[in-house]
C-alpha cells in the first residue's frame, strides 16, 4: 500500500468516526425528546424544536425558521465547535391551544460524547451532566423530572424564570 493510500484510508476512518459520533449524539437528543413526550403525555404539536445560532454568551439564541413553527429534530440540531456539544432547543407549548396568549417554556439540550465510551446530556447551559444509558429507564426518568421541574419553576414564577434563563437556560413566555 502506498503512503497516499494510507493517508486516504486514514481520512476515510476519520470521517467514519466523526459520522458515528454525530449519529450517536443525534440519537441521544431524539431519544430524550421522544421519551420526554411519552413520559409527560404531551399532545402532538405542542413541542417545537429550535435551532441554535452558534453564538456564545448574550448573543446565543434559539429560533425556528418561521415564527411559531418548529423544525424536525434532526434539522434543528447544531454542533458547537468549541465544546464539541450537539445542541437542540426545545419549546413546549402548554395550556389550552385556543387561549391567547399561549404560555410556553423553553430549554436547550446539550449532548457530548467521549469517543465510543459514553455520552452525557445536559439540560440548560449549566445543568447537571447525565451519563446516558439508552436502556436505563430510571436514568431517563430522573432526566425528565429535572426538565419538568425547571419548566414548572419557569412557568410558575416569572421572577425565577429570568434567573433560570441567565443561569441554565430555562425560560418562559407567552405566544400571541
Amino acid at each position: 500500500m502506498s503512503k497516499y493510500q494510507e493517508m486516504s484510508e486514514a481520512a476515510v476512518k476519520g470521517r467514519e468516526k466523526k459520522l458515528h459520533y454525530q449519529e450517536r449524539c443525534h440519537n441521544c437528543l431524539i431519544a430524550f425528546l421522544n421519551g420526554f413526550m411519552r413520559y409527560c403525555e404531551i399532545p402532538p404539536g405542542q413541542v417545537q424544536c429550535l435551532r441554535w445560532n452558534k453564538q456564545a454568551g448574550d448573543e446565543s439564541e434559539f429560533s425556528a425558521p418561521v415564527a411559531g413553527a418548529g423544525l424536525a429534530p434532526s434539522d434543528a440540531i447544531e454542533f458547537d465547535e468549541q465544546t464539541r456539544d450537539f445542541v437542540l432547543g426545545i419549546r413546549l407549548l402548554v395550556g389550552d391551544p385556543h387561549v391567547r396568549p399561549r404560555p410556553w417554556a423553553f430549554f436547550p439540550l446539550y449532548v457530548h460524547g467521549d469517543d465510543d465510551r459514553f455520552l452525557t446530556l445536559r439540560i440548560g447551559r449549566s445543568g447537571r451532566l447525565h451519563r446516558i444509558n439508552f436502556v436505563d429507564n430510571e436514568g431517563w426518568t430522573s432526566i425528565y423530572e429535572e426538565a419538568i421541574q425547571g419548566i414548572k419553576d419557569a412557568l410558575s414564577n416569572p421572577a425565577k424564570a429570568k434567573t433560570l434563563t441567565q443561569k441554565i437556560g430555562f425560560s418562559a413566555g407567552e405566544m400571541t
